[in-house]
């Protein structure tokens, strides 16, 4: 009797084991979702559920500005603004007029 009484709390010990193994998990699988998304939400469609509602956050991208040699290392737009500021590869920083679709140079000396 007291064998079958050892027997079963360690498979409660086991089965508690478990369960916070499986919650961890979830929550590691949730952490990780939330990284590889763009834009930082996760939608229930990705999370497994059917029922969802769509994010208002842009998918694509409205326009595509070539500015630098080599690509951009940085960009700063601020929303009360119509101006855009990038640095590039190149060790150039250009100032933006959104509205005019232009730019001013500036060339950084590192």
């Amino acid at each position: 009797m007291l064998e079958k009484m050892n027997y079963v709390e360690k498979l409660n010990e086991v089965n508690a084991m478990y369960e916070d193994m499986m919650q961890q998990l979830k929550v590691s699988s949730i952490e990780q979702l939330a990284r590889q998304q763009v834009d930082g939400i996760i939608r229930q469609r990705e999370a497994g559920y059917v029922d969802h509602v769509e994010s208002t956050v842009p998918s694509s991208c409205k326009h595509t500005i070539h500015a630098h040699e080599g690509g951009c290392r940085s960009i700063l737009f601020q929303h009360n603004s119509d101006k855009l500021i990038s640095g590039g590869q190149d060790r150039t920083v250009k100032i933006w007029d959104t509205k005019l679709h232009s730019s001013w140079l500036h060339r950084v000396v590192a």
